[in-house]
């Protein structure tokens, strides 16, 4: 019966145009005005007071402005569905304006006025009917007119606050989901409505798992520990998921509660995001002469967008690599309404002629140095030119800066420094101490450069990281490569890291290694199996034959270490910034330290593999290489 009911009236009302829309509410308003009327003049006494001149007059004033006052007032415009208090506040105030020109008008023609008891018992009526009849229509139409033949996903709303209250309400307007429940982590809040609908302990979710299709987590400021534990729990009915965006996205109107989205891996990794400290974001950059080596890399391009809206003079983007030139330089475009001068220079960092020239052309500022070669695997197959270039780069970039006058000089640096097992690592730890050796150089009395390093872990999404590939790999069904079971790392997003290293530069005064909490480390293994289920697969192994997606073990690669460290000898100090801290650690004398650089710069352009090893683990003793020993 009640089906049919829901059928009949989505037929009727879907049949109407927008005209006979229109032209239904003129009648329905026409006649509950004019019973409002009658129904005043009864309680007045009626018939007795309709004899009366001026109850004739009153029905004939508001009956031919009534309807005209309210296309005025563009109450017709209004589409019925979203029918809220802000409408019926204006039929209020429409209602008010109709009695208003009712007086006017009978005063300026002298008509005899009815009892102000009518007017008021009218005004009231009025009001409450046709404000009545709208938020009638709006649940007709919501309920009854959004019921058609096509199956409605059934949902489960996680989180009943004011985000899951707004969404529900955004769903029950446009009517695409049958919404089931709510749940909530509240237990002051269970066995309470929203709209008729009952919010229950988290736990219910079991029960309900086999009536709904979806749950939609509704708590825009929820911490990423906290999220784990609520994905991990959906997860384990086998139910998928979508999450309303970020408290940030919609506060800054980039989108709305509605916007439900899939949870990336990014939500779910690490620790809490490390807000800057708004003081440390902009005084070493705003009106200062940048240049980002590297700029078209990971790093670097998220250093020149970020660095880009702090307003510098001129930002100078340098980069071997054409095409990743070309990509950061037109995406920095779209920003030049900023009045930055951006100048995309493609070249090699290791040629100091070139360095020097550019310096002094530009008169830069501040030198942040991401350029290197990093991927671990291309490393040990080409050591040679891979310590040669990360090497010979920071001494022709350190070299330059000093004799330039180079304000402040950063170099971005790798957890894989730490006790190196691989050619990247060594690499960096080499270019640690040729930075830190050119800040305790005090026998050159033109060094002015204030020199410092920043040493983060794994970044998000950058290039050679894991994210990126498993990614590829769960698009192609798997298998999710994984060199061993046991592998964890720490992660920080590419803005966090860009951030970090503009606060360093404030921070710095000369000879710092600075550090950032990265919290707590992530098991590879658990990080492949989570961004298989937040895919929408399930993870094949021995439990489950049937799945999806396997996890294949193929074995440490040469120089890949279980676990990496951010500190060499376990020992950091505070700064201003509650989670950025500053290395403790030992330095080389600079004239003796220069006699084994010009060393080992010999044995790389001889191309002496074996001397070049040699003299490599002399300056980083802690440098533990399987390649290193197979050519000793």
């Amino acid at each position: 019966m009640i089906k049919n009911i829901k059928k009949i009236s989505y037929e009727f009302f879907k049949s109407f145009n927008f005209v006979q829309k229109i032209i239904f509410l003129i009648i329905i308003d026409f006649i509950l005005h004019l019973s409002s009327i009658f129904a005043a003049l009864k309680l007045s006494q009626f018939p007795e007071v309709l004899k009366e001149i001026s109850s004739i007059y009153f029905i004939l004033i508001n009956m031919l402005i009534c309807i005209p006052i309210y296309f005025l007032n563009n109450q017709y415009n209004l589409i019925s569905r979203f029918m809220g208090s802000k409408s019926a506040y204006k039929i209020v105030l429409n209602n008010l304006l109709i009695i208003f020109i009712y007086y006017l008008i009978s005063i300026c023609l002298n008509f005899p006025i009815i009892s102000n008891k009518v007017v008021i018992n009218y005004f009231f009526l009025s009001s409450f009917l046709i404000v009545g009849i709208r938020f009638f229509l709006r649940d007709i139409l919501t309920s009854l007119l959004g019921t058609s033949t096509i199956q409605k996903p059934s949902i489960l709303i996680y989180g009943a606050g004011s985000a899951g209250s707004l969404l529900e309400k955004s769903l029950r307007i446009t009517n695409t989901h049958n919404i089931i429940c709510f749940v909530d982590d509240n237990e002051s809040l269970w066995g309470k409505l929203i709209n008729d609908l009952q919010i229950y302990p988290p736990s219910k979710i079991e029960d309900f798992s086999k009536e709904i299709d979806e749950v939609f987590i509704a708590i825009p400021s929820i911490k990423k520990s906290n999220l784990r534990k609520i994905v991990n729990y959906i997860h384990s009915f086998n139910l998928s998921f979508l999450q309303v965006p970020s408290l940030e996205e919609i506060t800054s109107k980039k989108t709305k509660i509605s916007s439900l989205r899939r949870v990336d891996i990014e939500d779910l990794l690490g620790r809490e995001k490390v807000n800057p400290n708004k003081n440390l974001l902009g005084p070493g950059i705003i009106d200062q002469n940048i240049c980002v080596t590297g700029a078209g890399g990971s790093i670097g391009s998220e250093l020149c967008r970020q660095i880009t809206k702090l307003k510098p003079k001129t930002i100078v983007l340098l980069d071997i690599s054409e095409s990743n030139l070309y990509k950061i330089n037109e995406e920095l475009k779209d920003l030049r309404n900023l009045n930055v001068n951006i100048v995309p220079i493609l070249g090699n960092a290791v040629d100091e002629g070139f360095i020097l020239q550019l310096f002094n052309k530009f008169k830069i500022d501040v030198v942040f140095h991401t350029a290197a070669y990093k991927h671990v695997p291309l490393v040990e197959l080409n050591p040679i030119e891979a310590i040669k270039n990360n090497f010979q780069s920071t001494v022709s970039l350190c070299s330059g800066s000093v004799k330039t006058k180079v304000k402040k000089f950063v170099f971005i640096s790798s957890d894989k420094a730490v006790r190196p097992t691989n050619i990247m690592g060594a690499s960096k730890r080499l270019c640690e101490l040729v930075v830190n050796s050119y800040s305790k150089n005090k026998s050159n009395t033109n060094n002015e450069t204030c020199f410092s390093i920043v040493r983060f872990g794994n970044v998000l999404n950058s290039s050679g990281s894991v994210v990126p590939l498993f990614k590829k790999q769960i698009k192609n069904l798997g298998p999710i490569t994984l060199t061993h079971p046991d592998v964890i790392r720490y992660f920080m997003t590419i803005e966090e890291a860009a951030q970090l290293v503009i606060q360093a530069l404030v921070l710095s005064t000369g000879g710092e290694v600075f550090l950032l909490d990265m919290g707590e480390p992530i098991r590879i293994k658990d990080l492949a199996e989570q961004m298989i289920r937040l895919s929408g697969f399930t993870v094949k192994d021995n439990k489950n034959q049937n799945g999806d997606i396997e996890i294949k073990i193929t074995g440490l690669r040469p120089g890949e270490k279980l676990y990496e460290e951010l500190l060499i000898n376990g020992e950091s100090l505070k700064t201003s910034h509650e989670q950025i801290f500053i290395a403790s650690e030992s330095n080389y004398d600079f004239s003796e330290f220069q006699i084994m650089l010009d060393k080992l710069e010999k044995f790389l352009n001889e191309r002496n593999l074996h001397e070049s090893f040699k003299c490599l683990s002399q300056i980083v003793p802690e440098w533990k290489s399987e390649l290193y020993k197979s050519i000793k």
